[in-house]
């Protein structure tokens, strides 16, 4: 069994099957992101909770560690906004 058939019997087991088929109807064959902390509903919000905790003098590798994100992907976050 692949990671993503794992992965949708898991989702039918938290979501019931009726919603479960609703995913499935509303999204077929698309690819969904799901974030992995779930404090953002998307990489913007995650993206300037970064810049806001960087311009409150937090370190890049504070960033790194408390974001679970590479230095480089923090930087290009920044830099981003420079």
């Amino acid at each position: 069994m692949s990671k993503n058939e794992i992965n949708l019997k898991l989702l039918e087991g938290i979501t019931g099957s009726e919603i479960f088929k609703q995913i499935l109807e509303a999204f077929p064959g698309e690819r969904l992101y799901i974030p992995g902390r779930g404090e953002f509903s998307s990489k913007h919000e995650r993206n300037e909770a970064i810049w806001r905790d960087f311009c409150n003098d937090m370190s890049i590798s504070e960033l790194a560690n408390k974001y679970g994100l590479s230095v480089d992907s923090i930087y290009r976050i920044i830099d981003c906004r420079g």
